[in-house]
């Protein structure tokens, strides 16, 4: 996706190195399958069933300023989720078991090898449609894709040949954070639409949009909801400003909270060193993006979606949000794991909304990482998710067969 880099560049083989050049072949050869691969009624059961696995990546560089936040969700998670860690090389395997030794996860622990550096956003390139009785690991086009990426969706690729699942790589550009799930809606913003047409086709840009809605109704079988007709979506990733509760509640970002906020620290005469110094906080940075929220807000409900509302704070460049959180159902509980940043006002109003909307919240302190920009869903990909209480339509399974059993 467009937009400015959420992760440094990283090193890379110079291009005259026999093995770089061949590793790059490899990939673009891989990049000519199918442009669209099917799956009406996938199953996307976020928040309706219990994570059965749970995915993230290992970046070394940043393995000082994740652990936190590593540790509190590793410990908040019950003991019957299995833990699985991508890595660069087989290498890192025991780097990985000694960064979580004093978590005792035994058993829980596994890691997939994928040969490539990757970054630590595990959710940007795949969409995993991991139901109860299929998974199909889904990925952007790989020339859509910058090369400090492609670690990442190597990854995933290479996760499906572990496990014996499948992996397609489709003609739809998309990153795991632009699209959210209920059962029988796609929601996304209207950037997402932009970044799938074509500059050089001259036709209406509604006939193009007609087009990309189509690809998305066909390759996630549900019926698309674009978000945001008139402003500036508030980021490129859905997910960093609302989520989804069940099948007809969202959690929608509501930046006049912290407006107020602000505002009450200065007639206390406080002021933002109480809140991260990797920004500039300020009232009118809140003002300027409440148009775009309530435009949304609307759209939802209109759609027959209730709404509640949860803080976000933005910067001049950055945010806080505490709706990147990861949310599941276990029985009869049901569960989020919630960012918080050490901004104690703000982090319990986000914790009681939670609970408002039937969950019980688990703090997860990212401060350390927020700077990078995403935190708990960003880090994360769940790949297997239990059985729900309501039946998931499995999904057609792409053509390309994993070649190996873990």
């Amino acid at each position: 996706m467009g937009g400015r880099s959420r992760f440094p560049r990283r090193r890379w083989l110079p291009a005259g190195d026999a093995k770089f050049r061949l590793g790059v072949a490899a990939l673009l050869l891989w990049a000519t399958g199918p442009a669209q691969t099917p799956v009406p009624g996938g199953g996307f059961p976020e928040g309706q069933s219990p994570i059965q696995e749970l995915l993230l990546h290992f970046d070394p560089d940043l393995a000082g300023k994740m652990y936190p936040t590593v540790r509190d969700l590793l410990r908040a998670l019950p003991d019957a989720v299995q833990i699985r860690f991508a890595v660069e090389s087989a290498m890192q395997i025991s780097s990985v078991r000694l960064w979580l030794h004093d978590l005792g996860l035994g058993q829980r622990l596994r890691v997939v090898v994928a040969g490539r550096p990757l970054t630590p956003w595990a959710r940007d390139r795949m969409v995993a449609i991991a139901g109860p009785s299929a998974n199909v690991f889904l990925s952007p086009p790989q020339n859509r894709v910058p090369s400090d990426r492609w670690g990442d969706v190597l990854a995933a690729r290479a996760l499906a040949e572990l496990t014996h699942r499948e992996h397609a790589c489709v003609g739809l550009a998309f990153e795991g954070g632009n699209v959210l799930f209920t059962r029988d809606r796609v929601l996304f913003t209207r950037s997402l639409l932009v970044a799938n047409q074509d500059e050089a086709d001259r036709r209406p840009k509604q006939q193009k949009g007609a087009e990309v809605l189509q690809r998305i109704r066909d390759l996630f079988g549900r019926e698309p909801l674009p978000l945001g007709a008139t402003y500036e979506p508030p980021h490129e990733h859905l997910d960093m400003f609302l989520t989804v509760v069940d099948d007809r509640t969202v959690i929608l970002g509501a930046p006049q909270l912290a407006e107020t906020f602000l505002i009450d620290l200065a007639k206390q005469g406080l002021d933002s060193t109480l809140l991260p110094d990797f920004d500039r906080w300020t009232v009118q940075a809140q003002r300027a993006q409440i148009p775009a929220y309530e435009e949304i807000k609307a759209e939802l409900e209109k759609a027959g979606f209730r709404v509640l509302r949860i803080p976000i704070l933005h910067g001049e460049d950055g945010m806080l949000t505490w709706n990147n959180a990861l949310v599941e159902k276990r029985g009869s509980e049901r569960r989020a794991y919630v960012p918080v940043y050490g901004v104690p006002y703000l982090d319990e109003l986000a914790l009681e909304t939670y609970e408002k909307a039937g969950y019980k919240p688990f703090p997860i302190d990212v401060s350390r990482i927020a700077h990078l920009g995403g935190t708990v869903r960003c880090l994360t990909n769940v790949t297997a998710w239990g059985r729900a209480s309501t039946s998931v339509t499995a999904p057609v399974i792409p053509s390309e067969k994993a070649a190996h059993r873990e």
